[in-house]
């Protein structure tokens, strides 16, 4: 799969995760948890920008 195609799944799988963490987490620590969730998805869009460099320009369509 392409880069983007990754890019846009975790684009989901973030906004999937923020909605259940609105009706799980309490609210006094609803801001802790959109802050993680943002810092992981900001580690596995690096880690795929990362092996669609070592895959080369032809998946990043």
């Amino acid at each position: 799969m392409s880069y983007f195609k990754w890019h846009y799944i975790g684009w989901l799988i973030f906004g999937l995760t923020l909605v259940a963490s609105y009706f799980i987490v309490p609210h006094k620590y609803g801001f802790t948890a959109i802050i993680v969730l943002t810092a992981l998805f900001a580690m596995y869009d690096l880690f795929i920008m990362f092996l669609a460099k070592r895959w080369g320009n032809k998946n990043r369509n």
